[in-house]
């Protein structure tokens, strides 16, 4: 998803969103090891997704550096 969003908002609309986006990913990994409801599957899965969040924020980062933003 935020990858296609990559391509309509500018550099700092991305980051919000993706800070958002990682935050939700904690919330909810937290909430579920709390109610003792998180499997390993589920959990590597979060896991996998904050990586590639912060993946494309990483390349959104480095197009804004060359942006000049």
């Amino acid at each position: 998803m935020l990858e296609r969003l990559e391509k309509t908002i500018d550099h700092t609309q991305m980051r919000l969103f993706g800070g958002i986006t990682l935050r939700l990913l904690r919330l909810w990994e937290k909430t579920l090891w709390s109610t003792g409801k998180v499997t390993k599957q589920t959990s590597d899965k979060i896991r996998e997704l904050n990586e590639q969040v912060h993946a494309i924020l990483g390349e959104n980062m480095e197009e804004a550096e060359k942006d000049g933003e």
